[in-house]
């Protein structure tokens, strides 16, 4: 599974002339955590409305976050020349103001259209939707599935689905899930690629980390979250003002911290600590355990295991990164 650098609660549209339809499509998807609203519209040209007052709104600036790498050099003893070592200061306000953002006034996601409506058919609504990044699903009869293929073919929708789907609501909910990801997936790609390459990157490679990433956002209550390259993990945004840290680590990353703290004459006593995977390299607060004070016994965090493809295991620990958060574990 791949893993995605950045995620966050949005918008998804619905337009259906049965208003049953709409008020049962809108139960279904308030159940996923990635949508912070519905809108339901019964004609297509109110939807078109709505898409033209958000461009107006925004002055048309893409309103989804930037998440833009840059390569920068890292001093200290294993100087390793320029790598992606960020992709903003994670820890600004600006970026925290972005997410807070996404939740008063979510990014819309995703269109879900019926064919068969009066005045405009579902085909004709998307041929007149000016937003490029938005995923656009056609609600179709058996007997339109030959218009939704000649779409689908035309790249004027992703996907099209019967109304009758013997999966019923289950696999409704699912499609939209997939195309929830596909939207995040679509907008992070470029700096998917830069990330992966950079420091840290192993982490978004991680087989294993796309489950423990779903397992902590469940039990956290997580809204959203963006990729944290160095040191490695994911800021977690559980509501306005809470954020999280989810450090990573894995035997390699331990050995590396350790190696910097001999190199730097730390204490002995956290290398070795390090060394016997009984201290995570981010310490409380969210900063390298070699950065905190003379007393690191302080700021140490020990580790959560999660064993992945035989041998190799997966560190990790919550870290609370504002006030109100519960204490890392």
């Amino acid at each position: 599974m791949t893993v995605l650098p950045l995620f966050f609660p949005t918008r998804v549209v619905l337009i259906d002339d049965e208003p049953r339809v709409l008020r049962t499509t809108s139960l279904l998807l308030e159940r996923l955590a990635a949508v912070a609203q519905v809108l339901c519209f019964e004609r297509p040209e109110d939807a078109l409305d709505h898409f033209e007052r958000v461009r107006a709104r925004t002055d048309g600036r893409d309103p989804f976050p930037s998440l833009r790498a840059r390569d920068e050099y890292r001093d200290g003893p294993d100087r390793e020349g320029p790598r992606i070592l960020r992709a903003l200061d994670l820890s600004s306000s600006s970026l925290r103001a972005a997410l807070d953002a996404a939740l008063r006034d979510p990014v819309d996601s995703l269109v879900v259209c019926d064919y068969a409506m009066p005045r405009m058919d579902g085909i004709a609504f998307f041929e007149r939707l000016a937003d490029p990044h938005v995923r656009r699903v056609l609600l179709t009869a058996l007997c339109d599935e030959r218009f939704a293929v000649q779409a689908f073919n035309r790249n004027q929708i992703h996907q099209f689905v019967h109304k009758a789907d013997p999966s019923g609501p289950a696999g409704l909910v699912a499609l939209l899930a997939a195309q929830l990801r596909a939207f995040f997936r679509v907008r992070t790609a470029a700096a998917w690629a830069a990330l992966a390459a950079g420091a840290g990157g192993e982490f978004l490679r991680h087989p294993g980390v796309g489950t423990l990433l779903d397992e902590v956002t469940r039990e956290c209550g997580v809204r959203g979250f963006v990729f944290q390259p160095d040191p490695p993990g994911f800021i977690l945004h559980c509501g306005p003002g809470d954020y999280r840290l989810l450090a990573l680590g894995d035997e390699a990353s331990l050995d590396r911290c350790a190696r910097v703290v001999e190199e730097i004459d730390g204490p002995a006593a956290l290398a070795r600590a390090l060394r016997a995977r009984d201290v995570m390299p981010v310490g409380r607060g969210g900063r390298p355990i070699y950065e905190a004070d003379a007393d690191w016994r302080a700021a140490a965090l020990a580790p959560n295991r999660q064993r992945e493809r035989g041998d190799a295991i997966l560190f990790w620990v919550v870290i609370p990164l504002a006030h109100g958060c519960e204490e890392g574990r």
